[in-house]
């Protein structure tokens, strides 16, 4: 077993990179489990995936079970230890399963050095300490300068700062971060001792144990704090206790991550290269999501159509274009008028009935005022024409 560096040491002013590879279940000695990077040499991890390592060093100098950066503070960084000025760019990895006996179970940076992470993954690794101080399940930063974009840190576990710690004025920053499903007494999401943490466009939310913002935490905007968040810049909700994400992370259409981040703010695409914004809750409106992952674009909700609000008038009645009714200039009407005429059926005007006649109608009236002024002359006709007395000869 090496003492320092169980996969890779690197000593002197040497520059390494390691991309694309898995440092899996290495022991080291005393430091590095997995890497070890001397305090002149430069390191650069992406797309790699650093696992199950152990640095075995008991002593206050000891730790680093997947990365180590000489010089060391202590037992301390299960998955990267960085102390000195040294600098280091986590890309597009993967940092789980690290155990750390102190601080910071994932990445422990000092307070000379600075730590990056971008696209990367901090997961299920455990800080054991039990000291006010000890903890960061996820990450430690002990003073130095911490910034996490577009990643997502879960399953870590720490007395303190399950997700992350931060210690001694350290300057840590999470922008389109996922801080969820951690495990602390204090501060299970993030906690902070020193300085301010700031959150921009993250979730820091379904955490367990205890509040999961304690200490110092500050807000630019666009978050979703968990219970004991009191963050107060624009579009942030707090005591959200469940973010309603997927298994992947991915917010589900319910989410209140949905939306949230501020646009002005966001990285243009998200943990695995999806684009931002989108739109998805299919309310029609394309905004950025709070954290690492953005929801994949909903089709909108079809309204379905309401009642016309103006609907066409009804068109008046025509002209009846038979006055009489088809009655061949009579009139059907079972009614009785005065001047004692009838009419049981269809009758020409002027022609002999036997049923009651209603008249109504101008045209109709003078008809019947013609057939009773002929009905008329002919009585009267007859009445001058009347047979003369019959002269009998004798």
């Amino acid at each position: 077993m090496p003492g320092n560096g169980g996969g890779l040491h690197i000593s002197g002013a040497g520059t390494v990179s390691v991309d694309g590879t898995t440092v899996d279940r290495n022991t080291a000695a005393n430091e590095g489990g997995g890497l070890w990077n001397s305090a002149v040499g430069s390191l650069t991890v992406a797309g790699a995936t650093i696992s199950n390592n152990t640095g075995s060093g008991p002593m206050a100098d000891n730790g680093g079970g997947g990365i180590y950066n000489e010089p060391n503070e202590g037992g301390t960084g299960g998955g990267l230890h960085i102390t000195g000025n040294g600098g280091v760019l986590i890309d597009g990895s993967t940092v789980d399963g690290n155990t750390a006996g102190n601080e910071g179970g994932g990445l422990w940076v000092s307070g000379a050095g600075e730590l990056t992470v971008l696209d990367s993954l901090i997961t299920n690794n455990e800080a054991s300490g039990t000291d006010a101080d000890a903890g960061g399940g996820g990450l430690y930063n002990d003073g130095g300068t911490l910034e996490v974009d577009n990643s997502a840190v879960t399953g870590n576990l720490a007395s303190t700062g399950g997700g992350m710690l931060d210690v001694n004025a350290g300057d840590t920053s999470l922008d389109q971060t996922t801080v969820a499903y951690n495990e602390a007494d204090d501060g299970s999401g993030v906690a902070s001792l020193g300085d301010t943490i700031a959150l921009g466009n993250s979730i820091v939310a379904g955490n367990t144990g205890s509040d999961e913002c304690s200490g110092n935490v500050a807000s630019v905007g666009g978050n979703v704090g968990g219970v004991g968040c009191t963050l107060d810049g624009e579009n942030d909700i707090n005591d959200v206790t469940d973010p309603l994400l997927n298994e992947d992370l991915v917010p589900t259409a319910e989410s209140p991550a949905i939306d949230r981040g501020l646009d002005a703010n966001s990285i243009p695409t998200d943990l695995v290269g999806n684009p931002r914004p989108t739109d998805g809750n299919g309310d029609g409106i394309s905004a950025s999501d709070s954290g690492a992952l953005e929801a994949p674009n909903v089709d909108p909700t079809p309204v379905p159509p309401g009642p016309d609000p103006d609907p066409p008038a009804p068109n008046p009645p025509g002209p009846n274009p038979d006055p009489n009714n088809g009655n061949n200039g009579g009139v059907n009407n079972p009614g009785t008028t005065t001047g004692g005429v009838t009419n049981g059926g269809t009758t020409p005007v002027g022609a002999t009935n036997t049923g009651s006649l209603a008249l109504t109608g101008a045209t109709v009236g003078g008809l019947l005022a013609l057939g009773l002024a002929l009905l008329l002359a002919g009585t009267a006709l007859r009445t001058r024409r009347s047979p003369r007395a019959l002269r009998v000869k004798s």
